[in-house]
């Protein structure tokens, strides 16, 4: 029986919006995660950061997956913020909030009209 000869593996590209959407999963972990003592806040409520921080999420996740599609970016981001509170039960001094999850949603959802915004406007522009 002849062997065929093995394909090239094709080497892994990791992007500039890969390695930001990365780092940016890990940081929410990270700050997600902390016992209650060291919690970091930037002194605004505490629904805005969550806001933001999954507005910007969601918009890196777009970026680095550019084939998936607005709502699945949505979806999957809103799903990190839930994973994240559930992770909350087990971190000291940390609990849980639904409304945290209503906020991480309400943000990827404001961050992915700003992008969806701006994508149409650079589409009319090249016109």
């Amino acid at each position: 029986m002849e062997r065929k000869p093995a394909e090239p593996e094709t080497p892994v590209r990791v992007t500039l919006p890969f390695l930001c959407f990365t780092m940016w999963s890990i940081g929410i972990a990270v700050l997600s995660l902390l016992p209650a003592e060291a919690a970091i806040s930037s002194g605004w409520s505490d629904k805005w950061e969550h806001g933001l921080a999954y507005a910007v999420l969601a918009i890196l996740l777009k970026l680095a997956f550019s084939r998936l599609s607005t709502l699945w970016s949505w979806a999957l981001s809103t799903l990190y913020g839930g994973l994240m509170e559930i992770g909350q039960m087990f971190a000291p001094g940390r609990y849980p909030d639904f409304l945290d999850v209503l906020a991480n949603g309400t943000g990827a959802a404001l961050g992915l009209s700003l992008y969806v915004a701006w994508s149409i406007n650079q589409r009319r522009r090249r016109l």
